[in-house]
């Protein structure tokens, strides 16, 4: 098993929130049948090694764009703890816009269709295309809970990991960090 090597970088949780029961191939197919959602071979093999963990090895460093920085900022954030798979958080993403309340009507709308009024009235929201919360699966809190670790969980996206920032525009929405679950590992460290 891969996950050997990255042993080291968790803990067992003692909240059953974070540690869940063992896990095993009828365990995953009744999730993906469940949901909709596909788990990759690594999330996988996560799940059978440990059903949920505490980061030991919590930062990693990636780029983020923002409003702030919208060609992308250099730096660390923090990741875990890791759920287990029947605690995985499905509140995010998906809810309706919180950046501009009034305009909730056209969040299942990509930009580029909206109504010329609209567009020149919330400029911020260029580039929004809807993200389907059954994409992805939330399977760790990142920067101290401010954010979610999302794994994708469909054929165009599965097994890529993403970040998703609880108060962030969803110009930003969520953003590709790694390619896959052991790459997120390969480049935790201990801060």
């Amino acid at each position: 098993m891969i996950m050997n090597q990255f042993q080291y970088k968790f803990s067992q949780a003692e909240n059953t929130y974070f540690n869940g029961p063992a896990l095993s191939s009828p365990d995953f197919d009744k999730f993906e049948s469940e949901t909709g959602r596909l788990l990759s071979n690594q999330l996988k093999e996560f799940y059978l090694f440990m059903n949920g963990a505490y980061v030991k090895c919590s930062a990693f460093n990636t780029c983020l764009k923002s409003e702030q920085f919208p060609i992308g900022h250099k730096g660390s954030i923090s990741v875990g703890p890791f759920y287990s798979l029947a605690n995985f958080d499905d509140e995010y993403p998906g809810l309706p816009s919180y950046s501009y309340d009034d305009v909730e009507h056209l969040d299942n709308i990509p930009f580029q269709e909206w109504l010329e009024q609209d567009k020149e009235e919330y400029p911020l929201c260029e580039g929004w295309s809807p993200v389907k919360k059954e994409s992805y699966i939330s399977v760790a809190d990142a920067t101290g809970g401010t954010a979610y670790i999302l794994i994708g969980a469909v054929r165009n996206n599965l097994g890529k990991v993403f970040y998703f920032d609880k108060e962030g525009s969803e110009l930003y929405n969520p953003q590709l960090i790694a390619s896959s679950l052991f790459e997120l590992f390969n480049g935790l460290y201990l801060d």
